[in-house]
């Protein structure tokens, strides 16, 4: 009797875990945050210590993978991963042509459209600055 008990008890703990799961995880096609959509594909400029800036671009795809290049028509360069809580986007990267790792800490404008924030070189720590990111497409599956 009491390996019946323990049987159904396993059981019920294993349906609510599943159940659980199903309930919080996102659908299929998009990241949200507590502020809506930031998948989609992003271009805009950075800004280094030295105040030299340059155009780059990047594209924030399903399961938080993210990829980048120069302008959004050139082959990616770099690669990653990105989360979202309220209005605030967090992004790693490693980038292939200077290998290095990037930290960037950015904020979701009240429309949802543009990222703004500070990055971090973690491999070379004296490169850091901000970068302006737009939306310039959403990504459909």
């Amino acid at each position: 009797m009491k390996l019946v008990n323990l049987f159904f008890l396993v059981l019920g703990l294993g349906v609510f875990a599943i159940s659980g799961y199903l309930a919080i995880r996102p659908a299929s096609g998009t990241h949200r945050t507590e502020t809506g959509i930031i998948e989609g594909s992003y271009s805009g400029t950075y800004t280094n210590q030295f105040s030299q800036s340059a155009s780059f671009a990047y594209t924030l795809a399903d399961h938080n993978f993210m990829s980048g290049a120069a302008d959004l028509s050139s082959p990616a360069t770099a690669f990653g991963s990105y989360a979202g809580s309220g209005n605030a986007v967090n992004m790693n990267t490693w980038n292939s042509i200077n290998r290095s790792y990037y930290a960037f800490q950015g904020k979701l404008s009240p429309n949802k459209d543009t990222i703004v924030g500070t990055y971090q070189n973690l491999t070379t720590t004296s490169e850091h600055g901000t970068f302006k990111l737009v939306k310039r497409g959403t990504i459909f599956n």
